[in-house]
């Protein structure tokens, strides 16, 4: 039997990431179904330049929202509540029933609290001693 060596790298081939992506990904799919993962990406622009946007992807029935970010200069006018509302919608004409999302404690909770979104989970003592919260909102 050969040996086994770890190599620790920060820079992986594609081929690694993508063997041990695939791997995972046929291990669960017979517990949760196929991935059918799709970007979700809302865009604000002002004379073509990005504003503001939300990234995220759809996935079994869930949206993982990534990031979301307003330009200082456009914040307090409700551009995030028309990003995120946008994402939702998108999200319920893909089927999903949730979206997911994580926010620092200097971020954006109370946003997304006034929005429906929950805490479902926090992480204390994290970058640098930040809380990091899980939040989720049910979309049905």
């Amino acid at each position: 039997m050969a040996s086994i060596e770890l190599d620790i790298t920060d820079a992986p081939r594609e081929e690694d990431h993508r063997a041990v992506f695939e791997g995972l990904s046929a291990h669960n799919r017979p517990f949760i179904g196929a991935a059918g993962r799709r970007k979700l990406c809302v865009f604000a622009r002002e004379g073509g330049r990005v504003v503001g946007g939300l990234v995220g992807e759809t996935s079994r029935r869930w949206l993982q929202v990534d990031l979301l970010w307003i330009d200082d200069s456009h914040r307090g006018r409700g551009l995030g509540r028309g990003l995120l509302e946008a994402a939702e919608t998108e999200a319920r004409v893909r089927g999903c029933v949730g979206v997911r999302l994580e926010t620092m404690d200097f971020q954006a909770r109370p946003f997304y609290e006034r929005h429906g979104y929950v805490l479902s989970g926090q992480v204390d003592d994290y970058m640098g001693g930040r809380t990091d919260f899980l939040m989720i909102k049910r979309l049905v």
